[in-house]
């Protein structure tokens, strides 16, 4: 079943508020040395609802996902939450190619997943690719930065205007009234 341009819209606004692209050296067993991994989570929140809708939006488009639960925590403060993971390698080129065009925070983050994917997992003749370590090491470097400065904060709205309080000789709830910053409304 297809996704509106509105639901793609809701995926790439979840990425960019409260999802993640992660791209660092993970180990890959025993004896064995790091290799580059990529995580990519469209949301995790505290909210199931929002949760469940994120995992109702990637089902209907055909996306293969996991869901991580962390327990609260009352006595530190911690609520518990809900993160929605795109694991598989292939399910993450499709949540790419669905979301890069619409992302806006977190559209340099995709960018860097796609070539990291892109170089890294194509086939030649049934066989993977070499590991390329100096190109890894350089979009890990990239991801790190842009993970740990961010790329700033949209404004959505104005910086408030202080608005003076009006003085005046009134006494009780006149002068209360006439000190306001906005005036009441009469129904």
């Amino acid at each position: 079943m297809a996704i509106s341009d509105i639901e793609i819209g809701y995926l790439a606004a979840m990425l960019d508020g409260e999802g993640s692209v992660i791209l660092y050296h993970g180990n890959c067993g025993k004896g064995n040395p790091k290799t580059a991994r990529l995580v990519i989570q469209p949301v995790t929140s505290t909210s199931p609802l929002i949760s469940e809708r994120v995992q109702e939006i990637l089902q209907r488009a055909g996306i293969e996902f996991g869901v991580v639960h962390t327990r609260p925590n009352y006595e530190k403060g911690y609520r518990g939450s809900w993160a929605v993971q795109v694991r598989r390698i292939s399910e993450q080129k499709k949540y790419i190619a669905l979301i890069e065009p619409h992302a806006v925070q977190k559209a340099e983050h995709l960018r860097l997943a796609g070539i990291f994917l892109k170089y890294r997992w194509s086939h030649v003749r049934g066989r993977y690719k070499r590991v390329d370590r100096a190109k890894d090491d350089l979009l890990i470097a990239r991801m790190r930065e842009l993970n740990s400065r961010g790329l700033g904060s949209v404004t959505t709205a104005p910086e408030p205007v202080e608005i003076p309080k009006i003085q005046s000789e009134l006494f009780g709830d006149e002068q209360s009234v006439a000190e306001m910053t906005t005036p009441l409304l009469k129904n």
